[in-house]
């Protein structure tokens, strides 16, 4: 997976983008240290001898000695200030001081982690052609288009971009936008896992990125990516095939409206300003060209400035964020009508009256094993944890429920949980049906219900799941802990290059 020498976006054009009605509600990490050390850097490394041509840092760490490896890997897990780095640096001779500051002040950030996963690439590549693979993503009728256009010795590998957005716990006055990308062809355990997830530049900025923004950088990013290298006698190709983001965000890159505007549902052309009706699917009703003619013209749902992004990937082509229009989006309504807060709550309709408290034992009833058994929810993972088992499970025999209350609750608990199976999906009915179930109980109850989030996933999952398989392990759940892996340690009071700091550091650690 190829990296280049590191983006850093500029904030200066960062702008009001679409106003989003909903809150973006996120298991925010804690990824700051009290302390951290923002002297000016004494050392300088003008006098050392740097390859400017040499463009792999793998090829760099193969001509650094192990002690030195191990002492620069310790320094980034530590988070290390350069001042401190130097001062743990004086006691060492001059050679090992040479290399280190070699390495640590490097902008070499392009290594390979093809090479290391060759293997599983192939096996799976085998099981797909041979039929024996059932519930691998790249089965999806979208998300598979690359690999089954392979022939000889190419391979045709596909990245999911992510422009999900985090904060810094202490520093209300900025907010990074890291650009990462998942290299979907791995095993799906190994695609999440935080060391294989590739960071490419960080956005900051006190507002969210406008379109402009994304305008100046989306090209470089294609560029950067999409590339072809030699992998042990194989020809890799390299391709983004999609993004997910919340909503602002993914907004914002395409240049739609926000989500109270007509006309601004990425999949459709459905209707409603704050909460909207289902209409024809926009892949259908504006495929492609026009779609191109949308874009150019703000029409249906676009702004008014172009998105450069459509020239790569179209909005209807995007994965539907689970952590956000799940948990963030229709979970929280359905959870504060059936175990209010306090009783004072401001209801959409009586639809989720109960007795709570009942419903609240049973939810304590339900035995799970430790690691499903959520007394107090604390993040947006925890919710969907908590929502698919103990709160569901109760949903069916509280006696106190209306029907349709249980109806919703259950097809809810369903959908979610098909998504934590191994179970093949050889076809879309089950999920348009619980899809369908769900937002006719809401409906009839009240529209308000269906918020832009909540529209999404009830109206246009089953679709997207046909096109991208099981969308929770692309959804922004392995973005949010990579952000935790690569960003924690780091004071939010370290101004002065903080985002080059990030980016060297996590990607030195990264291919140590």
């Amino acid at each position: 997976m190829p990296r280049t020498p590191f983006r850093l976006f500029s904030p200066i054009q960062f702008g009001p983008g679409p106003q989003d009605e909903e809150s973006e509600e996120t298991s925010s990490p804690d990824i700051t240290r009290e302390s951290e050390d923002t002297l000016e850097d004494p050392y300088t490394i003008d006098d050392i001898d740097y390859d400017d041509d040499e463009s792999d840092l793998s090829s760099t760490l193969k001509s650094v000695s192990d002690e030195v490896l191990v002492f620069v890997a310790g320094a980034c897990l530590e988070r290390m200030s350069d001042s401190g780095f130097g001062r743990m640096l004086s006691s060492q001779d001059e050679g090992f001081r040479k290399q280190a500051w070699k390495l640590w002040k490097n902008d070499l950030t392009t290594f390979s982690i093809h090479e290391q996963h060759l293997e599983s690439v192939l096996s799976i590549r085998e099981r797909l052609r041979d039929g024996t693979e059932k519930i691998h993503n790249l089965l999806g009728s979208y998300i598979g288009r690359l690999w089954k256009s392979e022939y000889g010795n190419r391979l045709k590998l596909s990245l999911l971009g992510s422009v999900d957005g985090v904060n810094l716990n202490g520093n209300r006055r900025s907010k990074l936008r890291p650009v990462t990308m998942l290299l979907v062809d791995l095993p799906t355990a190994e695609a999440q896992r935080a060391k294989n997830i590739v960071l490419h530049g960080i956005a900051e900025g006190a507002t969210n990125p406008s379109t402009s923004f994304w305008n100046t950088v989306i090209n470089w990013i294609y560029i950067d990516l999409e590339r072809s290298i030699e992998v042990n006698g194989f020809h890799v190709q390299v391709g983004i095939c999609s993004w997910v983001a919340d909503q602002p965000a993914k907004r914002a890159l395409f240049g739609m409206k926000g989500c109270n505007s007509e006309g601004s549902c990425f999949f459709g052309m459905c209707t409603g300003t704050h909460h909207k009706t289902k209409s024809e699917d926009r892949c259908v009703a504006r495929a492609d060209s026009l779609t191109d003619e949308d874009a150019a013209n703000g029409r249906h749902g676009f702004g008014r400035t172009i998105p450069r992004v459509v020239n790569y990937c179209y909005p209807y082509d995007t994965v539907i964020d689970i952590l956000h229009n799940a948990s963030g989006g229709i979970f929280s309504p359905v959870l504060n009508e059936t175990l209010p807060p306090s009783p004072n709550i401001e209801r959409k309709s009586d639809l989720f009256q109960n007795n709570h408290n009942l419903h609240s034992n049973l939810c304590k009833s339900v035995e799970l094993p430790k690691e499903f058994d959520i007394r107090k929810i604390t993040n947006c993972s925890e919710k969907i944890t908590f929502f698919r088992t103990s709160f569901g499970l109760s949903a069916l025999v509280n006696p106190s429920l209306k029907d349709e209350a249980r109806m919703v609750i259950c097809s809810l608990m369903l959908l979610t949980n098909s998504f934590y199976t191994n179970v093949p999906v050889t076809n879309t009915r089950f999920y348009k049906n619980l899809c369908d179930s769900a937002r006719w109980g809401l409906e009839q109850a009240s529209q308000h219900y269906l918020a832009t989030k909540a529209h999404e996933l009830l109206s246009h999952l089953p679709e997207v799941v046909d096109k991208f398989g099981n969308i929770a392990c692309l959804s922004t759940f392995c973005y949010e802990y990579f952000y935790k892996f690569a960003l924690k340690g780091f004071s939010p009071q370290k101004t002065k290059g903080f985002t080059e700091s990030a980016i060297s550091r996590q990607v030195n650690n990264e291919d140590i």
